[in-house]
């Protein structure tokens, strides 16, 4: 039942009937199926809040450790009634998070809730582009128009979006990305062939969002999937692949220049941000809190964060999805025993889908949204599924682990600035 319950907040997350029906509008249904899953899965909860348990899953002790970070970074700036406000609404989320890697505790109920999150999406897409054509009208999908900076009316287009979650083209876009490599999973391992439409459908839908920040994902994804899935096999199938990828989004998505356009104005936020950082490295300015003092976001979930939430938050979000890729690459690494078929089978796609999301928040940011974590807590399930099945310990909360994240969250601020000061005299 729990698993059910759990599926239910996953299409009340997506579908937001209330959008839809607007004489449902101020009923609490969201709030009613999670708290039906809570009541139904406590002891799963629970038992993930032991000391213990956290040392040895340091996803979710990450996912913990942000809304500390959160909660720090207010109060270090003197702003308790923000730390209260901002902690609790992180918490909210953070209850999401635990009924994923809670519930979804076997391989199977993995493949499911996969399949589960690509159907909702594939509803929610097809409503929006039924309206992007005109075939109906529903009055809560509003969409963005753009433009190439011209100002000419000529040079303005539509980018496609949903409700709820995914209004914004950048954020469907990832989980568009998200969606076709589910369908991909469900065409080449279980051999399904009829997804072969919903991808066809998700593809044709990504060139509507015209997010060239989630095409670049969706590269990414690829490139991971192929290298993880079939190895030496990988080149011949990408020389196939990656060109078919480009032809099918040739125009604006492929469009991609950092010396000019929305690229140089990205480098620049990017630029601002981590200015802005060097005055306050510790704890951050506070979450929630970039678009105060910049006038806008980061673009970049990553440096979004450092900035928002310090040396501190930055780090504890950077490592969450370094482990969410790292952990899965090192389970299916030589020393270590095979996994069953169904997990095998699973770890590729669950790799190329924190790749391709990964990917998209460098031009994004989203590190407080249900999204994020949901993409995080599929990789934590395959980790706790992976170790259960191999009786083989892989990450834990250690010196040695503090000490490798550390140095990579301090090459990522190094690195950060270096590239973006060389691109900014790019752009002149």
């Amino acid at each position: 039942m729990r698993f059910g319950l759990f599926l239910l907040v996953n299409a009340m997350l997506f579908i937001r009937p209330a959008e839809f029906f607007p004489a449902l509008l101020g009923l609490p249904i969201y709030e009613g199926c999670i708290l039906a899953c809570l009541a139904a899965s406590y002891p799963a909860i629970v038992s993930q809040l032991s000391g213990k348990a956290l040392v040895a899953r340091p996803i979710t002790a990450f996912a913990v450790g942000m809304l500390a970070a959160i909660v720090l970074s207010h109060l270090a700036n003197l702003e308790t009634a923000r730390a209260l406000e901002h902690g609790v609404d992180f918490a909210k989320l953070l209850l999401y998070y635990f009924l994923l890697v809670g519930v979804v505790d076997t391989p199977a109920r993995l493949e499911r809730f996969l399949t589960a999150l690509a159907s909702f999406a594939l509803m929610i897409t097809a409503l929006a582009v039924g309206q992007y054509y005109h075939v109906f009208k529903i009055p809560a999908l509003v969409f963005i128009q753009d433009g190439d900076g011209s100002g000419r009316a000529e040079a303005m287009f539509v980018r496609l979006g949903s409700t709820g979650l995914f209004q914004d083209p950048n954020d469907m876009c990832l989980m568009l990305v998200m969606s076709m490599i589910i369908c991909l999973y469900q065409v080449v391992e279980r051999r399904r062939f009829f997804w072969i439409l919903p991808l066809a459908f998700f593809g044709h839908a990504m060139t509507l969002t015209h997010s060239r920040g989630g095409f670049l994902g969706l590269i990414g994804a690829l490139v991971v999937l192929l290298l993880a899935r079939f190895g030496k096999k990988a080149l011949p199938l990408g020389v196939l692949v990656l060109p078919f990828v480009f032809v099918m989004f040739a125009g604006r998505q492929t469009s991609i220049s950092l010396s000019d356009g929305t690229g140089q104005s990205r480098i620049q936020l990017w630029a601002d941000g981590l200015q802005m950082f060097l005055h306050q490295p510790i704890f951050g300015i506070g979450s929630h809190r970039y678009d105060e003092f910049m006038g806008h976001v980061a673009h970049n979930s990553f440096i979004h964060c450092y900035v928002e939430l310090g040396m501190v938050g930055g780090t504890i979000f950077l490592s969450a999805f370094y482990l969410a890729f790292w952990t899965p690459l090192r389970i299916g690494g030589k020393g270590v025993p095979a996994l069953s078929p169904e997990l095998s089978r699973l770890r590729s796609y669950v790799m190329a889908i924190v790749t391709g999301y990964a990917g998209g928040l460098m031009s994004l940011s989203c590190p407080y949204t249900i999204p994020t974590y949901t993409v995080l807590g599929m990789a934590a399930v395959f980790i706790v599924l992976a170790e259960k099945e191999l009786k083989v310990p892989t990450a834990r909360i250690n010196a040695n682990l503090a000490k490798r994240l550390s140095l990579i969250s301090v090459c990522f601020i190094i690195t950060a600035q270096i590239v973006v000061r060389l691109l900014v005299r790019v752009g002149g």
